[in-house]
């Protein structure tokens, strides 16, 4: 029995651009040729989710679904430089040549990686060695993400010097200094909530000292009082 369900497809054949949608049979093989996909590929990813899926439901973790296209794509590309951080290649120089990271590689993104653009970051799965060297199926990164995930991996201390190294360099002085800048921005706002404190301090002070002249008068009034009350029960005394 088949079955059908709906999915939304970007096809990676440049002679057609546009995604769709379309009611289509899950397990139709002319469906996955006339849209550019594998659908050995597409039944192995569904697998490894259901995988997950298990597993995450053994261990009762939360299973989030991003609706945002744009943050869903970057989270993957997040999970992906987790797993694959070791396989990392940098753009050197202006002729399209990366050099993979700590191995020092150079190498070449191959034809078929699907990349229009050649980032200056780059993961990859597979190292191909045909006329040069390749990398193929890749994505592009983010050196922000590669000292987030991996800071022990990219330790800079034990980088050879060169591009790579002046380039995460670059990117680990900008993220201090962001650091650094939010650090004294907050000192203003430190600075004034010590004085509100300090003035709500002395307001409650004066309250009190204020409670403590107007029970010092009450006590002097009474005072006055009793001996006014004194003097005129003497001179009555004294007039009788």
């Amino acid at each position: 029995m088949f079955t059908t369900s709906t999915r939304k497809v970007r096809p990676a054949c440049p002679r057609s651009t546009l995604s769709f949608t379309r009611t289509v049979d899950k397990f139709d093989k002319n469906w996955t040729w006339s849209n550019y996909v594998s659908g050995r590929a597409l039944a192995e990813a569904e697998n490894v989710r259901a995988q997950l899926q298990r597993t995450m439901e053994r261990f009762e973790l939360e299973l989030v679904s991003i609706r945002d296209e744009k943050k869903m794509y970057q989270s993957i590309r997040q999970a992906l430089v987790c797993g694959f951080f070791m396989q990392v290649a940098h753009r050197e120089g202006e002729k399209g040549s990366y050099l993979t990271v700590k191995d020092n590689q150079v190498v070449a993104l191959h034809p078929s990686c699907g990349l229009d653009t050649q980032p200056e970051w780059v993961l990859f799965n597979e190292f191909v060695l045909t006329t040069r060297p390749y990398i193929r199926t890749v994505s592009e990164v983010r050196p922000e993400w590669l000292l987030e995930f991996a800071l022990s991996y990219f330790d800079l201390s034990s980088f050879p010097d060169g591009e790579t190294k002046r380039a995460l360099q670059k990117v680990l002085n900008k993220k201090l200094r962001k650091s650094a800048a939010g650090a004294i921005d907050s000192r203003p706002i430190a600075k004034k909530e010590r004085k509100s404190k300090a003035h709500k301090r002395d307001e409650v002070k004066q309250q009190s000292h204020g409670g403590d002249m107007h029970s010092s008068t009450l006590n002097s009034d009474a005072t006055s009082a009793y001996d006014l009350q004194n003097m005129t029960t003497t001179f009555s005394q004294i007039s009788i």
